[in-house]
């Protein structure tokens, strides 16, 4: 019978990086939400080599000099105190930096404001080697082949078209929601997506999708000061619908969820609006106090928690409303032609 040993700190983050990265969207999610924490304007995401090779650049604050090892270590983080229900960042488990470098090459360039110089780091199999280097102020995260050491992961990647959709998922719901941020995505040197940061919905909106979209919607907003509750958005008027959910773009507190609650409000406003099998395009984020949900349910942290469930789903659900309250359909226009009488 084999004997009980402790796994090695590489093991144990290859075994922690199933849960945190599934796949290469997974570390631009990771990454790409580490700069928008880290206060950037600008986000630069070069997809390469099938999806296997990112690269994310960021004008954000920067890594300490002094904490750039650290930052690659499991459980280490700026972003938690003490209180896991204080969270207002993104990220905040410290496990994603310490996840890539398992699965993955990885070269971080950085600087922060206060020092002339940068900082490279170079990371492979756990192991973290520091130089000094001229860059400018940010962060850049270069990832080389993802999954190069872990074989069997590789075999259940998708063809890098759809593994790329998945990136664009990822970086569309970002940049939504990010709108004083300007986002760039491109593949293989190519810009797929571009948004300007103007710090304006409909206009971010227009530029992720077009202007026929943003043609199509109407602006949602509701607040209650005793509860300190908030939603605001865009949603589709009922003669403008998709044949999946895929449009619902929902936010608590500024974090892409996949949220039952919210998803039911939305569901039950159109319900008697448009036909089954159709849905509504949606941009909906909901501000609440960080007190009244738990985010750390899942390492993805996709699924919230919320005090009062109730309380939330009727919020929403009236917010809709309002937003769809002055929606008229369109007057059918009678064919002149046909009903002119005969000669």
């Amino acid at each position: 019978m084999a004997r009980i040993k402790q796994l090695s700190k590489h093991l144990i983050n290859q075994i922690a990086a199933g849960e945190v990265i599934e796949r290469p969207a997974s570390v631009v999610k990771e990454l790409t939400e580490n700069s928008i924490d880290a206060g950037a304007t600008r986000i630069s995401i070069e997809i390469n080599n099938d999806c296997r090779d990112i690269r994310v650049a960021d004008n954000g604050w920067g890594i300490h000099p002094d904490d750039i090892i650290l930052a690659f270590s499991k459980h280490a983080t700026s972003k938690l105190q003490d209180d896991l229900f204080e969270i207002n960042t993104l990220g905040f488990r410290g496990e994603a930096l310490s996840s890539i470098i398992s699965i993955a090459k990885l070269t971080c360039t950085t600087r922060t404001k206060d020092f002339d110089n940068g900082t490279k780091v170079k990371c492979e199999n756990s192991e973290v080697k520091k130089v000094e280097t001229g860059c400018a102020v940010g962060t850049i995260m270069e990832v080389k082949d993802l999954f190069y050491n872990i074989p069997a992961r590789l075999k259940f990647l998708r063809n890098s078209n759809t593994e790329f959709s998945y990136i664009q998922e990822i970086v569309q719901a970002l940049a939504i929601v990010n709108t004083k941020t300007g986002f760039e995505l491109k593949k293989n040197g190519k810009t797929v997506l571009k948004t300007t940061g103007q710090g304006d919905l409909a206009q971010t909106i227009k530029e992720v999708f077009s202007s026929d979209v943003v043609d199509n919607l109407k602006p949602v907003l509701k607040t209650d000061e005793f509860s300190k509750l908030k939603v605001s958005g865009m949603v589709s008027k009922p003669t403008f619908t998709r044949s999946s959910k895929k449009n619902y773009y929902l936010y608590i507190n500024s974090r892409p969820v996949k949220c039952p609650i919210l998803q039911k409000a939305v569901d039950m406003v159109y319900k008697t609006l448009i036909a089954n099998g159709k849905y509504p395009f949606i941009v909906l984020n909901l501000e609440i106090p960080v007190e009244d949900i738990d985010v750390n349910v899942h390492p993805t942290k996709k699924e919230v928690r919320y005090k009062n469930t109730n309380q939330i789903f009727n919020f929403v659900r009236t917010a809709v409303e309002g937003g769809l309250q002055n929606f008229t359909e369109p007057q059918k226009i009678e064919n002149k032609t046909e009903n002119k009488p005969k000669s």
